[in-house]
């Protein structure tokens, strides 16, 4: 349960409804190549052109890549064949789609061409308690320990991959080339992956303890913190979304 998601999706039509089991879709098709080639491309295809997003998942790509090189990660050379080519093909692809508001608009377009005292105001409400949450606390928290235990201790090739995500979404968000909901509905979902990561460790950890024997009550209070920490905000949105909308 992602606050931010339920809160910019629920009762209403948008693209993130597809677009986000899209993107994880293609993620997983991503991990698991080279026996998935086929749907993964068939995918990408797709949300290319579908939407603009697709962008945030070849950097993802560039940035999961430029990682595996640095942890030294064994790798497969079709990973490095098939990124490239992900990146080249979705970069021309969004060029010829928007090559006509790109020449209209030059570099302005980046931002969506919105005037700059208009702009501003669309961060000007963004606190560190407000994203906190709408990602979720208990997960966010637990998700970038998972992070901190697995990425720079005992590098794997589905945790680099989801911090590639969470470091694009992050650096385009503080640059403003991502807009808040979305910025804030990838990083909900990315971190709410994580905290299943932590849950496995924190059983791993608890069964060389002498607490073993309460491993799954501990476990059982951590979801239920996870539950409340998202479930409560999420509510609070729903409520808001059918205050303003007719019946």
């Amino acid at each position: 349960i992602v606050p931010a998601f339920i809160a910019h999706t629920f009762n209403q039509v948008t693209p993130l409804t597809l677009v986000l089991p899209l993107f994880f879709g293609l993620t997983y098709a991503w991990l698991t190549t080279p026996r998935s080639i086929g749907p993964f491309l068939a995918l990408l295809l797709f949300f290319v052109f579908l939407d603009p997003l697709a962008i945030l998942f070849v950097i993802s790509i560039g940035v999961y890549l430029a990682l595996a090189t640095v942890d030294r990660l064994k790798r497969l050379e079709v990973e490095y064949e098939l990124g490239l080519f992900s990146i080249f093909f979705a970069l021309w692809a969004l060029f010829l789609i928007y090559k006509k508001l790109i020449v209209f608009h030059g570099p302005n377009v980046i931002w969506q061409n919105i005037p700059q005292n208009m702009f501003s105001s669309f961060y000007s409400n963004l606190t560190i308690i407000g994203m906190v949450v709408q990602i979720g606390a208990y997960p966010l928290a637990e998700g970038i320990y998972a992070l901190y235990k697995t990425a720079f201790k005992s590098p794997q090739k589905e945790i680099d991959m989801l911090l590639s995500i969470t470091v694009v979404s992050s650096v385009l968000l503080w640059l403003k080339l991502l807009d808040v909901s979305t910025g804030l509905i990838f990083l909900g979902v990315t971190l709410a992956i994580l905290f299943s990561k932590w849950t496995a460790l924190s059983i791993k950890f608890l069964k060389t303890t002498k607490l073993s024997r309460y491993a799954r009550h501990i476990l059982a209070v951590s979801i239920l913190l996870a539950f409340i920490s998202t479930a409560v905000p999420a509510y609070g949105a729903i409520r808001m979304q059918l205050e303003n909308t007719i019946t």
